[in-house]
């Protein structure tokens, strides 16, 4: 996994606007709507006049400028998806259990890389009042008909708004987009399959009502959020690795997107974070020689204290020599 950000991916979004605002037609070659999650008829039929409506025009300028501006100031983190492989399940959800539900920033630029399905993921994730997001959440009442309810959340919840970005490598030269943010409920210990969009926002009549595909990216960020929780949360577990660049450059100051210095220095700062099962970080002990059983090798490992508190137990050997030895070897496709 290359240790750099997708500075293309990065370059695209943060001259967005300009774009938007100067070359509509190099805007929409490059921002591609995600299939099946647009009425892509009344669409077209609307988004002539619409984009050349001053106010609409503007208004959504403005948001896209707010992406830009985002984008570039906030803290960043990168990941590979087989990291989702070096750890079992019941170590994950075990793991989340324990920490408070939490954004490590008000506003953070989060990339995820698949390089089995060949695509390249990033968000820009902000907290969001929760007095602020509508959202509810589908209910049957007595006659089997579904109706729509206020989502009654546990303690713990918090409400993100999310603005989502997907680069494949077989396009590489467009990025697919949710075109409007995504509003998601997180709970480190209950799912909330719900999302919710602004109601003022240019391109929010036009989403297909309970599309799969949203619900599907809906999923998939708040998971992306949660194993970026339990990589930051369990030092021992996760290598992190810091990249310098960049600073922010004003959106005013970016120049045109054809000609950006910026495309060839793709040095933004940004933190890396990789599963190391094998390393002898720990948060406890684990030393334990074990009675009864052949000598063998023990990876690091989740466990549970009395106190309730769950511990990643550093990589150690156990057991007793004389009674036989098991050699054992791991492959953990979070290691590069």
């Amino acid at each position: 996994m290359t240790e750099q950000l997708d500075n293309k991916l990065i370059q695209k979004i943060i001259h967005a606007p300009s774009l938007w605002n100067n070359d509509f037609p190099k805007f929409d070659k490059i921002f591609n709507m995600s299939k099946g999650i647009i009425d892509n008829q009344k669409y077209h039929a609307d988004i002539f006049d619409k984009r050349h409506n001053t106010t609409n025009h503007n208004q959504y300028k403005k948001e896209l400028i707010d992406i830009s501006v985002g984008v570039q100031q906030s803290a960043k983190f990168k990941f590979n998806y087989d990291i989702t492989e070096s750890i079992t399940d019941k170590d994950f959800n075990t793991a989340l259990s324990s920490i408070n539900t939490y954004l490590p920033f008000d506003s953070l630029y989060l990339e995820v890389r698949d390089d089995k399905a060949n695509l390249t993921s990033s968000y820009l994730i902000k907290e969001f009042p929760e007095e602020l997001v509508n959202m509810t959440v589908p209910k049957k009442n007595i006659f089997g008909r579904k109706k729509w309810v206020p989502l009654k959340a546990p303690d713990d919840t918090i409400y993100v708004k999310v603005s989502c970005f997907f680069a494949s490598d077989e396009k590489p030269e467009r990025v697919g987009v949710v075109p409007a943010p995504m509003f998601l409920p997180i709970n480190n210990n209950t799912e909330l399959p719900t999302y919710s969009f602004s109601e003022d926002n240019l391109f929010t009549p036009y989403f297909v009502p309970d599309a799969q595909v949203l619900s599907n990216i809906a999923e998939l960020v708040v998971l992306n959020i949660k194993w970026l929780q339990v990589l930051l949360n369990y030092p021992s577990l996760a290598n992190t690795n810091s990249v310098s660049g960049r600073n922010p450059i004003a959106y005013n100051k970016l120049g045109k997107f054809n000609n950006s210095s910026m495309y060839s220095l793709p040095k933004w700062e940004h933190k890396v974070l990789s599963v190391d099962m094998n390393s002898n970080g720990s948060s406890g002990g684990g030393n334990g020689q074990g009675s009864g059983k052949r000598f063998h090798a023990v990876r690091k490992h989740l466990r549970r204290l009395a106190s309730g508190k769950s511990v990643f137990v550093k990589p150690h050997f156990r057991g007793d020599k004389s009674i036989g030895v098991i050699d054992k070897d791991y492959l953990i496709k979070g290691e590069k």
